[in-house]
């Protein structure tokens, strides 16, 4: 399929999608009141599952729904086929979201530097190592020992 135009893309026919929204056979959604387009989010891939893209909506009941985009397509225009991950970019272009999510970093690899809250030495810790030794009432910059003991004497037996 060749590249589509986004005159193409918000072409019609419209139908009624709930009733809060619009749909065109290419799975552009519109808000009724505001005529704004809403963005394509993308399903994340399982074993169940391909991927794919979904909408969240309000339906006929005012409760928030996730649907998928090419379901929603196949009920109201019964077919599909046309439907393609180009036609969902240019979607999220069209909607002022460049490009593909990308997956939030995991925090347990990643370390933020942030600033120590005594004297602003950067540190991934509320304190830095010095200021956290001088609190517990080591001298700075000693070699600071951790006891596992948890008041007891002579550890585990």
């Amino acid at each position: 399929m060749s590249e589509i135009s986004s005159e193409e893309l918000l072409s019609g026919p419209w139908k009624e999608l709930f009733s809060h929204y619009y749909i065109n056979q290419y799975a552009v959604v519109m808000r009724k009141k505001d005529n704004k387009l809403l963005c394509p989010s993308p399903i994340k891939k399982s074993r169940r599952d391909n991927g794919g893209w979904y909408y969240t909506l309000l339906n006929s009941n005012n409760v928030t729904t996730g649907r998928s985009a090419t379901v929603l397509v196949r009920d109201i225009f019964g077919s599909d086929e046309h439907l393609t991950t180009d036609i969902f970019a240019k979607i999220r272009e069209l909607t002022g979201h460049e490009g593909y999510k990308t997956p939030k970093s995991d925090r347990r690899t990643s370390r933020t530097v942030r600033k120590c809250h005594d004297c602003g030495a950067p540190t991934d810790n509320y304190r830095c190592h010095e200021c956290w030794a001088a609190l517990r009432g080591f001298e700075p910059n000693s070699t600071m020992e951790r006891s596992y003991s948890y008041g007891f004497e002579g550890g585990h037996e």
